[in-house]
């Protein structure tokens, strides 16, 4: 007498339960529970964030995420918020091409490859800076010391600078080639950088906010012109720092920027508002240069 074969219902099962540990378990059919679909309590929810819709599990207070928080960030130390030396020194770090040191980049100029106008095919290693009209394509970038013995030192420099630069260019585009038969130096650049920087002072200085000489961290723009030292750190208690306007920018420019300035010979300003402190950001660096 014959056996029948067993049914593929039945061989399935076996599978399954053979390939599944829990379920090879003696008691896994007596402590299994059955698998339900999930179904929401309200429909709505499912269209909704679920840190809008649970957050009473991972909030302390129930309108943590109902409401957008509202108040002011603390810093580490009082006023160094408002410190503009503070905030340069906390800008990102680069490294200075020339020396190959790593310093802020508020410390420094931006520079890359720009088209020539007399040359079409030929590139120009040139600043770039975020408030002029020159445009670099897309390519490798460097950072340089602004001062001015890094940009006057770079007329001898730019070979071997236009050398870490080809190394960036074969990473972003490996059939770019970059030497100097192909690319050549600004020699402008300090000119061009001394003018553009000048010319943005002299439009940030029209919005600029002024302030109460009691308020708190405030900077002294001085045109005293028996100052001696471009930058002074007072021993007033409200007042950061003095800036000498005329040592840093030029006599001459700094009477244009101020023409009242013999009868109104300071100005009292904070670090508030972005015009505040990309001012005094734009005069510490002309310090450098001059």
């Amino acid at each position: 007498m014959t056996k029948k074969a067993p049914r593929k219902s039945v061989l399935r099962g076996v599978i399954d339960i053979l390939s599944d540990p829990v379920s090879r378990s003696p008691l896994a059919s007596t402590f299994a529970k059955p698998k339900r679909p999930y179904v929401p309590e309200n429909p709505e929810t499912l269209v909704k964030p679920i840190l809008l819709t649970h957050f009473q599990r991972w909030a302390k207070r129930a309108e943590k995420f109902q409401r957008p928080y509202i108040g002011k960030s603390k810093s580490v130390m009082e006023g160094l918020d408002r410190n503009i030396f503070a905030k340069i020194l906390a800008s990102p770090t680069r490294m200075d091409a020339p020396s190959r040191q790593i310093l802020p980049s508020d410390l420094m100029f931006k520079y890359g490859l720009i088209r020539n106008d007399n040359n079409s095919e030929k590139l120009i290693l040139s600043p770039l800076l975020s408030f002029s009209s020159s445009k670099s394509p897309p390519g490798a970038k460097t950072y340089i010391q602004a001062s001015r013995s890094a940009v006057l030192g770079m007329e001898n420099k730019w070979k071997s600078v236009l050398g870490l630069m080809a190394t960036s260019q074969k990473v972003l585009s490996p059939h770019a080639s970059l030497t100097p038969s192909n690319v050549g130096w600004r020699s402008d650049a300090y000119e061009f950088l001394n003018e553009t920087c000048l010319t943005e002072v002299i439009r940030l200085f029209e919005r600029i906010e002024r302030s109460k000489p009691t308020t708190k961290n405030l900077y002294l723009l001085s045109w005293d012109m028996d100052a001696k030292t471009p930058i002074e750190l007072t021993p007033q208690k409200n007042i950061i720092a003095k800036f000498n306007i005329h040592l840093l920018i030029g006599l001459e420019n700094a009477k244009q920027l101020h023409p009242n300035h013999t009868s109104d010979p300071s100005i009292h300003i904070t670090t508030f508002g972005e015009a505040n402190a990309n001012f005094l950001k734009l005069l510490w660096k002309l310090g450098f240069m001059n």
